[in-house]
């Protein structure tokens, strides 16, 4: 921590001024006072001196006299009060960093809590709509007896499994709504997030750039090191990562490591709402059958919609940034080379920007 005990004197040795206190107070009856004068009121003034400062009243004062020395040592003590103050300003700056630091904590945990909220209501969602497939597929039978006379076991059969059949899709239009709804309360507190972590690094370069500018004035580096330490943790390569991108065309290609087990190069598409596979990628990853979530259709670029099937990779990594638990597709049926694209299950996870000129990929 800064003391004006260790402060003053080097600012004085940056004035090459020698220990000499420059003005000489004298007093009536004609004792003399060596000291700087600091401060002058109407009725005292305070002087600093070897012992400290001191406080005497004008009615004991006959006459001060003032040297050029005394104005240079005047002028330290201003300028290390300056310093002084400043150096106070930038420490409630970095306690107010601290505070943004412990919110940024508390919304990271809440973010990883809404997270697991949504993956276990995607694999109730998951369950419930293979359900529903099955009652649907067990109705297909009773499609033979349309405008019939039946027996009446057989028409009981048709309503037990029409009733598991409504029921199912009940449960499903049910789980889909809480499901909305945790996704847009995951939406929020993830803007949150990434509000707190701009209000972060905005902060930090405020405080390092008034940093250099007192040590650009004359202050000490040495009354910057908690400052500086400080600082270290909140630089802007802990607040965001900036990855490089290969550039063919309009199209942006990077590195994506999957599940901690293979790497590829995949293309930035933002438009693509998961991560699109291929069945090669998957079978060599080897997806637990548990992390498979149904089927369901996509719309690719040339506007045709295809089968795909919905399974979680346990990790997705990007040039050392990790998200777990993302979801990915890949086409139950390829009749053509399938992209590798890395869509927005992955890029929602941050506050993230694109840097075409530079072909950088920033994430927050």
């Amino acid at each position: 921590m800064f003391s004006r005990r260790y402060l003053l004197p080097f600012i004085l040795s940056a004035f090459l001024i020698s220990f000499t206190w420059g003005d000489l107070i004298v007093l009536q009856g004609g004792r003399t006072i060596e000291g700087t004068v600091v401060e002058s009121n109407p009725d005292s003034i305070i002087v600093e001196m070897a012992m400290g400062r001191v406080t005497i009243s004008r009615s004991k004062v006959l006459r001060i006299e003032s040297t050029p020395q005394g104005d240079k040592r005047r002028d330290a003590l201003q300028l290390a009060a300056t310093f002084e103050q400043e150096l106070g300003d930038l420490k409630r700056s970095l306690s107010s960093l601290h505070s943004l630091n412990g919110k940024f904590s508390v919304l990271t945990v809440k973010v990883q809590r809404e997270e697991a909220a949504v993956h276990r209501l995607e694999d109730s969602l998951a369950q419930l709509q293979r359900r529903r497939t099955e009652a649907i597929e067990a109705l297909q039978p009773y499609a033979q007896y349309h405008g019939r006379r039946v027996p009446q076991r057989i028409y009981e059969q048709y309503v037990s499994a029409q009733t598991a059949h409504q029921v199912a899709s009940a449960r499903v239009s049910e789980r889909e709504q809480e499901l909305a709804n945790a996704r847009r309360e995951l939406s929020l507190t993830r803007q949150q997030l990434s509000e707190c972590r701009k209000q972060m690094q905005e902060q930090a370069r405020s405080i390092r750039s008034r940093r250099d500018e007192l040590v650009a004035k004359g202050c000490p580096i040495d009354e910057m090191q908690d400052i500086d330490k400080t600082l270290e943790r909140y630089g802007d390569g802990a607040l965001f990562q900036q990855i490089p991108l290969r550039r063919e065309g309009n199209s942006f290609f990077l590195n994506v490591r999957l599940n901690d087990q293979i790497t590829e190069e995949f293309i930035l598409d933002t438009g693509c709402s998961t991560l699109l596979l291929t069945r090669e990628v998957v079978e060599r990853l080897g997806v637990r059958s548990d992390a498979y979530l149904g089927v369901s259709t996509t719309q690719i670029a040339d506007g045709s919609l295809i089968e795909v099937q919905n399974v979680y990779l346990d990790s997705v990594e990007v040039n050392g940034v990790r998200a777990g638990r993302v979801l990915a597709q890949f086409a139950l049926s390829e009749t053509g080379p399938v992209p590798l694209l890395l869509g927005m299950s992955y890029l929602e996870r941050f506050r993230f920007s694109i840097d075409a000129q530079r072909a950088l990929l920033t994430l927050e």
